[in-house]
């Protein structure tokens, strides 16, 4: 089976029944990463937040008057693929 992926290219994907209980290896605090786009750095690929660091938060420039706007990309995809830079630039 084919799925794309966030540039819309075909990946081959082989689907199994059930998959078997296993445990996570993501930890979501080193992990995990977020970035602010905002209008000063919106074409240098934004400023990079880390989960429970508000200064990473405060440093980026955020300002919680404005209103945020939170695009997630999907399986084997990233805040600078083709779809993720499309909606963020309203396209």
């Amino acid at each position: 089976m084919y799925m794309p992926d966030g540039n819309g290219v075909p990946n081959v994907v082989i689907l199994k029944g059930r998959p078997q209980k296993t445990e996570s290896r993501l930890n979501p605090h080193t992990d995990v990463e977020f970035r602010l786009f905002t209008r000063y750095n919106n074409s240098t690929g934004g400023q990079p937040i880390r989960m429970d660091d508000t200064s990473s938060l405060q440093s980026a420039g955020f300002d919680p008057s404005k209103d945020v706007k939170l695009v997630i990309h999907g399986w084997k995809s990233s805040y600078d693929s083709e779809t993720v830079q499309g909606v963020k630039n309203g396209n």
